[in-house]
């Protein structure tokens, strides 16, 4: 199971970032590759909240897209169904999710609380995304001779 969080930018950026990709190649990777970079710090700071765990911190990766259709990013934790359980992305999404033990007394349910890893360093890094990712269209666009 793969966990994803996925923040798209603005409507008027993602326009601009199609318009800038219909001018082809170089600029195009260029404005992927800054804004790979900047979600990365993103997700840098996702790995630093799942400190906590084994294996969501090295699971997480940041996958990009200029396509026409979806330009924008998505963190991506991959493989680990307990990724997703501990974001809070489950059914309802309560802030806790239930799941069934194993030990001397038998098995059992027990409910156990969330700790999301991903959205709030989202919301932590959003506005400086919006800015380098402006500053990237805009630098893009300087270098196609855009004034």
């Amino acid at each position: 199971m793969t966990t994803v969080v996925t923040e798209r930018p603005s409507e008027e950026i993602a326009k601009l970032a199609r318009d800038l990709r219909a001018l082809g190649g170089k600029t195009s990777r260029d404005l992927n590759k800054r804004y790979k970079a900047s979600v990365g710090i993103i997700a840098g700071a996702a790995r630093a909240r799942a400190s906590w765990s084994r294996q969501i911190p090295a699971a997480l990766k940041v996958r990009t897209s200029n396509s026409l259709s979806k330009p924008g990013a998505d963190i991506v934790v991959g493989g680990l169904r307990h990724a997703r359980l501990y974001e809070g992305l489950t059914k309802g999404g309560r802030g806790t999710f239930r799941h069934k033990t194993f030990g001397r007394g038998g098995t059992g349910w027990v409910s156990q609380k969330t700790r999301p890893y991903i959205r709030p360093s989202v919301a932590e890094g959003r506005e400086r995304l919006k800015t380098d990712v402006d500053g990237a269209v805009i630098d893009a666009a300087r270098a196609q001779g855009w004034t």
